[in-house]
């Protein structure tokens, strides 16, 4: 609500301002006590139909012959053919197959999303993390080094945090959505997720540094010359000779995505790991008020008490973009919504959103400026999309607006829970960006999907997950009758 008060009243005192936040925290607080021990569904329309729809396309997107999916005429093409309908995975990774699953378990796809599971436990699962990407013998790819970023879908046994952190989502909501009548199926998945929750604490969670790492233990947690996912190149190049100077092949970095996902993992995980009698309870307690210490926290952490002073990594020197600080937001509000968070730092959470608006938000103006003064022309011109890059750091021509990234826009929007006439602009700007983005396909027989951003018109796998499951990202629902 900050940057909403702060559009209506910036001409009322800081004191009035700051009345209006804590008013607002104490009804949240106060629905949130009152929350029925049932799950909830305040899903909208909307959000449903949009989603299910991109389920379904994304399904339809596999080897088509004579109007029915057939995986054996030949293999699946690697970046277009988006579904293997003899496993139930999109593609092979474990970050978009996962945020498939949360999506169908909250549409009440309870078959797809166990087959998903059961899936990457065979393929991917490997007793100690899942591995990024295990080649299936379903995709082809024999020409992946034509197409961009091709790191991305070539097989690889590396251990990451952000993904074993979205599984570990994935499987407790798997226990907590799962027929309670189905005794033997529940705790078949609750068995995995126990064993999930206590390698993810055992393989990323630094408790001398109080930080989570980006690779696993075992793996060595990631150092600056680990090779990144995306370019398959050594995280410091050879002509960064000013990062160079500061750290050496074993400095460990640190970033902010993997604190915030781990923080939701632990969030989501720690109830059923709680009810289970796990030995681990206790330290995912602690751990939960650590990292967000860690996000919040300026003294060794990532400062995101103080946007002018945040980082998206330690050690790292790398600009700030909206995925990282938008996850960091997310988890911050599950963190709020589970009461770790003192009411001085759930306003600085809603003073950082502000900031996010004038950092990121999105106008027709050609201009960008990072001065203070012109920060109420910015907030007047912001149209309720968001940049990937700061105004300040690149013009408009050279900017990018992600699906992924306005999907977690709109998913921390709905979790702020305030109900004004902004939000209904916000969220009517969301759907129409949405809309630009739905791309015709060949053939009449296949649903609409979007595409990766507005200056991105292809059409993958990435955005399409993203947008299902942040649509249907309601901590509600996720954390109701689990307290």
């Amino acid at each position: 609500q900050i940057y909403f008060i702060s559009i209506m009243f910036h001409k009322l005192s800081k004191y009035s301002i700051l009345l209006a936040i804590l008013v607002d925290i104490s009804l949240a607080l106060s629905l949130q006590t009152s929350a029925s021990s049932s799950l909830a569904d305040t899903t909208s329309s909307f959000e449903r139909s949009l989603s299910s729809s991109i389920l379904e396309s994304l399904r339809q997107r596999t080897v088509i012959i004579n109007g029915k999916a057939s995986d054996e005429v030949r293999k699946l093409n690697v970046a277009t053919d988006l579904y293997d309908s003899s496993t139930g995975l999109h593609s092979e990774g474990i970050w978009h197959n996962s945020l498939v699953g949360i999506a169908s378990l909250r549409l009440g796809q309870m078959d797809a999303a166990c087959r998903i599971a059961d899936s990457l436990w065979k393929y991917s699962w490997d007793s100690t993390s899942f591995r990024r990407r295990t080649h299936s013998g379903m995709w082809d790819h024999s020409s992946e080094q034509n197409l961009e970023q091709a790191n991305y879908y070539r097989d690889s046994s590396e251990h990451r945090c952000v993904q074993h952190g979205m599984a570990l989502v994935f499987w407790s909501l798997l226990v907590v959505y799962s027929d309670k009548n189905e005794v033997k199926q529940q705790q078949y998945y609750k068995d995995q997720q126990c064993c999930l929750a206590e390698s993810f604490l055992r393989e990323y969670w630094d408790a001398k540094e109080e930080k989570w790492h980006t690779v696993s233990q075992t793996q060595g947690w990631g150092t600056i010359d680990r090779r990144s996912a995306s370019a398959g190149r050594a995280t410091i190049v050879d002509d960064d000779d000013d990062q160079k100077s500061i750290v050496n092949s074993e400095t460990y970095y640190y970033r902010a995505v993997d604190q915030a996902v781990a923080l939701l993992a632990c969030l989501v995980a720690l109830p059923i790991v709680k009810a289970e009698g796990k030995t681990t309870t206790t330290v995912m307690e602690g751990v939960i008020t650590k990292t967000c210490q860690t996000l919040l926290g300026e003294s060794g952490g990532f400062g995101y008490s103080n946007d002018d002073r945040a980082k998206s990594y330690i050690n790292l020197t790398r600009n700030r973009n909206f995925w990282h600080d938008g996850w960091v937001v997310l988890a911050l509000l599950g963190a709020e919504q589970r009461g770790y968070l003192e009411e001085e730092e759930q306003i600085q959470i809603r003073e950082l959103v502000h900031e996010l608006v004038l950092r990121y938000g999105h106008s027709s103006s050609s201009s960008s400026s990072s001065s203070s003064d012109d920060d109420e022309e910015a907030e007047e011109l912001y149209d309720g999309t968001l940049w990937h890059w700061s105004n300040s750091l690149k013009p408009n021509e050279n900017n990018v607006r992600y699906c992924g990234d306005n999907a977690l826009w709109y998913a921390i929007r709905q979790n702020l829970k305030y109900d004004d006439d902004l939000k209904e602009e916000e969220d009517e700007a969301f759907r129409d960006f949405v809309q630009s983005l739905l791309q015709p396909q060949e053939s009449d027989d296949l649903a609409t999907l979007v595409s990766v951003a507005d200056v991105y018109p292809q059409v993958r796998l990435h955005p399409n997950t993203e947008l299902a499951c942040l649509l249907l990202w309601h901590f509600d629902e996720f954390f109701v009758g689990s307290s």
